[in-house]
This record gives C-alpha cells, structure tokens and sequence, in this order.
C-alpha cells in the first residue's frame, strides 16, 4: 500500500491525521493486541489516544512486540497514512517508548489519552475549558501535573468518589470539568481570575488519581491518605517551573488549592472570588 499524498507532519491531532501521507509524533498507547498476519506471523495492533480521539495503528516491526510489553505509556511514532475503498490503514515505520516528561513536552496537555472513555461530550467540553485557557505557562502546568506515569489514564478513568458524587468510572474529569465551566461562565470573574482558576478545578481532585482506582477501589495509599494532602505532592515540578516563570498565579494556584483543607488561611478565601467559587462547587 501506498501513503495517501507526500505530505509529512509533525505531532498532528489524532482526528486530523487523515490529512497527510504521514506523521510524527509523541502519543499515549491506550492499548496493545498482538495479531498474526495472512502469512501466521505476529504484529502488534497499538491503539493511540489523545483528546478528542482514539486510533489504531499496524507495527510490523519486530522489536515493537518486546519492546511495547503493555500498553498506558508514551511512544514516539512514525505513522504511514494510506486507504482502501475509502477505508484509512495507518502502518508504523519507527517506534520507541520515551519518558512520560518527554510526552508531557511534545504532545502537551492535548496528548492526555481522554478519548479512552469515548464519551464525546466530555472530550469536547474539555477540549473547549483547554481553548479558553490563554496562558502557555498555565497551559505548561497543566501538561506537566496530567501526563504523569500512573496519573493521565486514572485521571481519564476514575471515579469522583467511591458512594457520593460521580461514583463511576470516569467520574473524576466530568466533575472536573463542571467546576472548570462554573468558572469559564461566572461573569462576576475577570479573565485573570478564570485562567487561574480554571486549571485549579481542572487539578484539584487529582490526588483521587492516588487513592481510587477507576473500578471504584480504594488503592493502599487512599486508605491511609485523603486526597487534598496528595495535591501539592503530585504537581510539585510543574509547581516549581511555574513559580520561575509565573509567580504570581503560581502563588494564586497553591492558595485555591489549599484554601479549603484544615489548618491553612482560609480567612483569605472571603477575599478570593476564585476560591470561593472552586469551593461552593466542590461541596
């Protein structure tokens, strides 16, 4: 088979790949089934997500069936686009794993494997709290807490709670998301004040990344620990390479999220539109 035209791009979206002969980039293997071709031998049939979209791409490389032992981690891909009879093929030329920091670089937050809930409401609304959120270094941060090894497909898959709210499987981003649209559409907010805090409601729950699994399990840490006391610990880098390039909504990020557990100054909250906001909507 042939490539569908000569055009090559680099780190394209997974829905808008179609487009070209081929393309490069860092993507999140959602999944990995080992076939036999007409001829009885083994390829690998790898499933790659981002937001908005899930493909499946053929390996025939022979290292990629010992070299890809399980899926849930980054690889940079070197895609071949063709079709048949208006049917698309998509055949990997190169293939290696790299480091979740690396994904976090390349791909940034838009590489977050979301569409392995295949819930297309959820993939466009949060697809559209990401186009609202102008700052890059916000948008850094963001990249840097999600796409983290064993946070980005629980954070995807987990439940909001184990017997309250959003108790099911992909619970945990849907609640997410509406505390990020309460403040997207509270107009008594400035746009300083919802960029902030935005990406605090996109985060603030992600230690349940840490103490639920997504078929609604408490893991051995949640049993020892609450959640809110694994924010700050799961975002410290992106934290610390915010606070070099943006002080001041690092200093606003750490006082939403910490406005609400026991023992911090909570008497600053009544003066924090954003805070209080993030807060009303959690309880």
């Amino acid at each position: 088979m042939h490539p569908i035209n000569d055009l090559v791009v680099q780190q394209p979206s997974l829905n808008a790949v179609d487009l070209y002969g081929y393309f490069k980039g860092v993507y999140f293997v959602s999944s990995l089934v080992v076939k036999l071709d007409k001829f009885g031998r083994p390829y690998a049939r790898i499933k790659l997500s981002d937001v908005l979209t899930s493909i499946h791409i053929n390996c025939f490389l022979p290292h990629a069936l010992t070299m890809l032992k399980e899926p849930s981690l980054p690889v940079a891909v070197d895609v071949m686009v063709s079709r048949r009879d208006d049917v698309f093929f998509y055949t990997c030329k190169a293939i290696r794993p790299v480091s979740f920091e690396m994904f976090a670089k390349e791909a940034g937050v838009y590489g977050l494997p979301l569409a392995v809930l295949s819930s297309y409401d959820i993939q466009e609304r949060f697809f559209a709290i990401l186009e609202n959120i102008y700052s890059q270094d916000l948008v850094n941060f963001l990249s840097k807490s999600l796409l983290q090894r064993q946070i980005c497909i629980n954070y995807c898959l987990c439940p909001a709670s184990l017997n309250h709210h959003h108790n099911y499987m992909g619970g945990l981003i849907e609640h997410s998301i509406e505390v990020a649209e309460s403040i997207l559409y509270n107009e008594s907010l400035n746009d300083t004040e919802k960029q902030v805090g935005m990406v605090a409601a996109l985060i603030h729950d992600i230690g349940k990344t840490r103490t639920m699994t997504p078929d609604l399990n408490r893991t051995s840490l949640g049993y020892f620990l609450d959640h809110d006391g694994l924010t700050l610990e799961i975002c410290a880098s992106a934290m610390q390479e915010l606070d070099e390039n943006n002080e001041t909504d690092a200093i606003q990020l750490r006082h939403i999220l910490t406005c609400n557990v026991p023992g911090f100054s909570l008497w600053l909250c009544s003066k924090d539109k954003t805070c209080g906001r993030i807060t009303t909507v959690r309880s």
